[in-house]
């Protein structure tokens, strides 16, 4: 097997950058593999050039690191999504890494040797309209905020950690919501006054919060999560419940979040509108999400499940 060091520079403000390809580069000579370190240089600069040596290697076994934040785990993926011989790992380095809380020890992702010596699992996908995700994707409040987080991570006086925290309040005192035609599994379509809306094949995003807690990545399903109608004192009431999980399941008396597990959500807006996915930002005016079963392996690090 060869292994490819996908390496986002920017991830995480770089802080971690030395330290990574210290510990990359110990841990391959140590073990003895076969290594790559890649750099990428731009936006879209992961996909293109895992597509690529999946390409020029057809029969070799390729596994393919990403190494940054959850944008460049989506790019990977959609670069190695379709090619049989390709493994995705997962090396947390960016500001939310919130695709590594679907399993136990997130830290261990972080442990460059126990990554090399990893098995691959065989999870789900999302598609939407022609794209891919490999965690969630979501429209209104969540993808306004993520907008607002590209602009915060700029700033020197706010840490990584708390830019989701600190875009959620500057959004949540402005105008927000969307006017949606939902359809889930083929339904009739219905109009919401929708004010978020997750749509999950993994738990958690925006730095930990656990939107879709019933989600599994292999149970070829999706999660969705839909509050509509609400009021900012709505949210204000369900915010702590919305961010450990607990807004779905019995006693939980929050009638304008609507939780299901579908195959198919299709969504029409009335204009162009921002859809999230992984973090990063798309505009829309109709949207098909779908479920691909089993659609990519996924390699976890020795020790983690």
């Amino acid at each position: 097997m060869k292994h490819y060091f996908i390496v986002n520079p920017a991830a995480g403000k770089g802080k971690y950058l030395t330290s990574l390809l210290t510990k990359i580069r110990f841990a391959a000579e140590d073990l003895g593999v076969d290594y790559v370190v890649y750099h990428t240089r731009t936006t879209g600069d992961a996909t293109r050039y895992v597509r690529e040596v999946c390409t020029e290697h057809p029969d070799t076994d390729l596994r393919f690191y990403a190494c940054g934040g959850d944008g460049t785990l989506n790019e990977v993926v959609c670069g190695a999504v379709g090619f049989p011989n390709a493994q995705v790992a997962v090396v947390p380095v960016g500001t939310g890494n919130d695709f590594v809380r679907n399993f136990t020890r997130p830290n261990n992702f972080l442990n460059l040797k126990n990554q090399i010596l990893g098995e691959p699992i065989t999870i789900d996908l999302l598609k939407y309209n022609q794209k891919y995700a490999i965690n969630e994707v979501n429209i209104g409040l969540d993808c306004e905020v993520v907008q607002k987080m590209e602009e915060l991570k700029k700033s020197a006086l706010i840490p990584g950690g708390l830019t989701y925290y600190a875009a959620l309040v500057t959004k949540f005192f402005g105008k927000f919501g969307q006017h949606l035609s939902i359809s889930l599994d083929g339904s009739k379509p219905c109009d919401y006054d929708v004010k978020l809306i997750a749509i999950a094949n993994g738990t958690s995003y925006g730095g930990g919060f656990k939107a879709a807690p019933l989600a599994r990545l292999d149970d070829g399903l999706l999660d969705v999560c839909m509050v509509s109608g609400a009021t900012k004192l709505d949210f204000i009431k369900a915010v702590g419940d919305y961010k450990n999980g607990t807004h779905v399941g019995a006693g939980k008396n929050y009638p304008f979040i609507d939780y299901r597990k579908v195959r198919k959500v299709e969504i029409t807006a009335d204009s162009v509108t921002p859809v999230c996915a992984d973090g990063e930002i798309s505009p829309f005016r109709s949207l098909v999400i779908e479920v691909l079963p089993k659609a990519i392996k996924l390699s976890l690090p020795h020790g983690s499940s």
